[in-house]
């Protein structure tokens, strides 16, 4: 569940984990432009009647942090307040018995634009499910993709292993593209292998180098630090499928 970017790596699940034998059913219910208090009890998405009516054992939810069809906006000095507190009570919908992996975004900014309210509203919303949403509620499991996509450093491109220079995330400095989206589901489903015990492994690898060009922005993080550190927090290495 989530926004358009849970939906487009959301459409890479099935393969992953149904035709490998991990899932009997894949429901893929991202909603583009959809913000958290959107998934709420009365909101446009409502979790509440999907959980009843396909019953998960797995729930993966990722939320950029945009602004919602109820109407609030990054502009309202209380949507990080509203926000968070929706993502609390989203978690609560959640039965007990259901595993709850939580993506955390990768380093962007709306149309690039660095240093606008949106990159401050979403710098904080995205350090709020790191270092908050944990402690408050430490049955949600968080996948890094921050890390894995240049940590502070917003990164376009990597060189993989192959040599090739492939591109990760689309110009908007949001969206992943298809190989960044494979890229994302790969290390979702790694990050998810304990609730299949009998499944195969999932085996891939990480970015070896980063582009020689990455975007500037504000941050002394390097992606290639980044993605180290995102191969050693996995027991399972992630590779990028060739296109």
């Amino acid at each position: 569940m989530g926004d358009s970017i849970a939906s487009f790596v959301g459409d890479r699940f099935d393969s992953r984990l149904e035709a490998s034998g991990r899932c009997a059913h894949v429901v893929q219910a991202g909603q583009a432009g959809s913000g958290v208090v959107d998934w709420l009890p009365g909101g446009r998405f409502d979790l509440g009647p999907l959980l009843a009516a396909e019953q998960p054992d797995v729930v993966f939810a990722f939320f950029v942090g945009n602004e919602s069809f109820s109407g609030l906006t990054w502009s309202d000095p209380t949507w990080g307040t509203q926000t968070t507190v929706a993502a609390l009570e989203l978690v609560d919908l959640i039965p007990a018995d259901v595993a709850l992996y939580w993506g955390l975004p990768a380093k962007g900014a709306w149309r690039c634009e660095w240093g606008s309210l949106n990159d401050r509203r979403w710098s904080l919303w995205h350090a709020w499910i790191r270092d908050t949403l944990p402690v408050l509620r430490p049955s949600v499991h968080i996948v890094d993709w921050r890390t894995l996509f240049g940590g502070q450093t917003f990164q376009r491109a990597f060189t993989f292993p192959d040599g090739r220079e492939h591109d990760v995330r689309l110009p908007d400095c949001v969206h992943f593209s298809a190989a960044g989206a494979d890229l994302a589901a790969q290390l979702a489903v790694a990050a998810m292998q304990g609730e299949w015990t009998n499944a195969p492994p999932e085996t891939t690898v990480s970015p070896a180098t980063t582009a020689a060009q990455p975007d500037p922005e504000p941050s002394p993080a390097t992606a290639a630090t980044a993605a180290t550190a995102a191969t050693a927090a996995t027991t399972t290495q992630l590779t990028l499928a060739q296109h």
